[in-house]
């Protein structure tokens, strides 16, 4: 699981590290790779002079000045800690309920890419994955099954961006996500009982653009535990003071929740699709008319109509 050698060029930091001796060193480390053998730190002891060679497996725990932006879990300091199931020293990614490792011996260096690079992540019950994917999580955030199924809803299951893996960690360690998230009041009649607390309808995928799942979910928060709910479950919801009705959009074979809105005679329901610039929920990043799709209600089926554009400006008029 070590990293091959790789062109980085490491700088000294100071920081403190402690041996798996037991020894504790206050003084300034620098990584040097291996080649053809095994990895070192150089260290200046601050209480010894000249330099040592200490090979990373005699490591404990290293603390470092210095972060790289957006990985480390600290802003300003870089945490390492031996890690038996990967037989390395691993840089501390996340903490929290869930831990997130690698294998990267940066703190602030400038680098392309780290042959070999490895990710971990383990749980309070001492459960440790390779992580790859996102898919890799299920083991470690089995107590909360929403965190996968939002996946596959999201069509993230197979993903290995970081970026997606890290948001799931960072939202299953929060403990207030509402802070973050800012979801409506909502209340749902499905599965038999009434819930109530926060919500958020995902976005009708209208083109199959960004999933050719073919339902319509709705993600909830009760306080303590999220969940998601799917249209077949659900026989009523209200968000944020406002009714939602089911419907299907037999063109490209979607369910969807929407508004139903009158106007001049007839009925419509507005529905909001997702966009290009979304997040992880595939909420839009902007608020703007042409993220909502307006479709003619005729006896009890649902089809485009040619004046969508006018309609729009009607609708977000009143």
């Amino acid at each position: 699981m070590l990293l091959a050698q790789d062109k980085v060029k490491y700088d000294w930091h100071d920081g403190v590290a402690v041996l798996k001796t037991d020894l504790q060193i206050k003084g300034s480390f620098k990584y040097l790779p291996a080649n053809n053998g095994v990895p070192y730190f150089m260290v200046k002891d601050n209480e010894l002079d000249g330099v040592q060679k200490i090979p990373v497996v005699m490591f404990r725990t290293l603390t470092l000045a210095g972060a790289e932006r957006g990985v480390s879990s600290k802003k300003d300091t870089s945490e390492f800690v031996w890690v038996d199931g990967f037989d390395d020293l691993l840089r501390i990614v996340r903490k929290g309920k869930l831990t997130v490792y690698d294998n990267s011996k940066i703190i602030n260096e400038q680098y392309k890419s780290l042959p070999n690079y490895t990710m971990a992540v383990a749980n309070n019950q001492g459960e440790i994955n390779g992580l790859r994917k996102v898919k890799n999580l299920m083991q470690v955030m089995s107590d909360q099954p929403y965190f996968m199924e939002v996946a596959r809803a999201t069509g993230r299951y197979e993903s290995r961006d970081f970026r997606v893996i890290m948001y799931l960690v960072d939202l299953y360690n929060m403990d207030n996500p509402m802070k973050y998230l800012n979801w409506k009041p909502m209340k749902i009649t499905a599965r038999g009982k009434v819930y109530t607390g926060k919500g958020f309808l995902q976005p009708m995928d209208f083109r199959n653009e960004f999933s050719i799942d073919t339902k319509a979910y709705v993600h909830f928060y009760d306080g303590k535990d999220f969940e998601l709910f799917n249209h077949q479950e659900i026989s009523a919801v209200e968000c944020d003071g406002e009714t939602y009705e089911q419907g299907f959009y037999g063109l490209s074979d979607k369910h969807f929740f929407g508004k139903e809105w009158t106007y001049e005679g007839q009925t419509y329901i507005v529905i909001e699709r997702i966009v290009n610039r979304n997040n992880f929920f595939f909420k839009s990043k902007e608020e703007a008319p042409l993220n909502y799709v307006i479709l003619q209600k005729v006896r009890g089926s649902f089809i485009r109509v040619g004046d969508e554009m006018n309609l729009r400006k009607a609708y977000f008029k009143e």
